[in-house]
């Protein structure tokens, strides 16, 4: 093949590459709500088909908090110059195309999770109850689509994601889907204090919802805000547990305690409430109060805009 040859080929899959175009024109979407009221968003949407397309598919795909539980509490329908119709989960076991994952993981894969800094978020994806067929000669396709959820019960502030794209084209170039990231949506009036998914944080426990029989992960920044433990090679969890309003302590820099360092000042310590606490048969924690100390206990950091101690609810709600 003449190098002629060559720089025609590379032209012409380029121009296939490139052909199809999708475009989120625009997002309305509310600034905030209260804890498991209802929202809804619209999300405007072109398609350039380029080629043809038989019997395509619209993908709509949202971000949320794992809390909102959007899977049950979400519904989408929308209009457009092709048709107009209803869309429903996309089936667990259906994979992207060309891809060995599901389409929620095919879109973490390929687009991450925006600026949550919490990894308590999904995509959640959903397609048109009814299948298309696309022509390369026609107009481009315009069209809405209405986004109805019921937002967590949980007080947060996060980043929600939206992605649109087709059935069967697979997610190698950035033209065969869109994305939008709005502002991030704070959520109010609901239950235990603000967790913050956007701005960084000196401390998150995951998963965000559990039980005291549940295995947590307490994560720690120490160069947040420049804690006095930051640059420390040793730090330990000072937590105490509420039975009833009665307290069980666990703070004496032992081993239970020892946190372990992931580089740059950060820290994360794996327990099992239960076992942590020591509980009997019987007793269960509401929450539990935690600070952070070093191998002293001399030095304590606690949530900076309290001044107290930081505070994690049980709930499987």
């Amino acid at each position: 093949m003449t190098r002629k040859h060559g720089k025609f080929l590379f032209f012409f899959f380029m121009a296939l590459l490139l052909a199809q175009c999708f475009s989120i024109v625009s997002v309305d979407q509310p600034e905030n709500a209260s804890a498991g009221s209802t929202i809804t968003v619209t999300v405007q949407a072109e398609l350039d088909p380029g080629f043809d397309l038989p019997g395509m598919r619209l993908v709509t795909a949202i971000l949320v908090p794992k809390s909102w539980s959007a899977s049950a509490n979400t519904t989408l329908t929308y209009t457009s110059s092709k048709g107009n119709g209803t869309m429903s989960l996309i089936p667990a076991n259906v994979n992207a195309p060309n891809s060995t994952v599901s389409w929620p993981q095919e879109i973490r894969n390929r687009i991450g999770i925006g600026e949550n800094l919490i990894d308590e978020v999904e995509w959640v994806a959903f397609w048109s109850d009814q299948t298309y067929d696309v022509t390369a000669d026609e107009p481009n396709i315009t069209g809405a689509i209405t986004i109805t959820a019921k937002v967590g019960p949980q007080n947060t502030i996060s980043q929600i994601g939206y992605f649109i794209a087709e059935s069967s084209i697979d997610l190698s170039a950035p033209n065969n889907y869109s994305t939008f990231f709005p502002d991030c949506f704070q959520v109010t009036d609901g239950s235990g204090a603000t967790i913050d998914f956007c701005n960084p944080q000196i401390a998150s426990i995951a998963p965000i919802k559990s039980l005291d029989n549940d295995i947590i992960t307490l994560n720690f920044d120490a160069s947040v805000g420049s804690t006095p433990l930051a640059g420390k090679d040793k730090v330990f969890l000072c937590a105490t547990g509420y039975v009833d309003g009665s307290p069980i302590e666990v703070c004496d820099q032992s081993a239970i305690s020892a946190m372990t360092s992931e580089g740059n000042d950060l820290w994360r310590l794996d327990i099992w409430p239960r076992k942590f606490f020591n509980l009997a048969a019987g007793q269960t924690l509401d929450h539990i109060e935690y600070s952070f100390t070093d191998e002293t206990g001399a030095i304590v950091v606690v949530d900076p805009s309290s001044g107290q101690p930081l505070v994690y609810e049980f709930s499987c709600e």
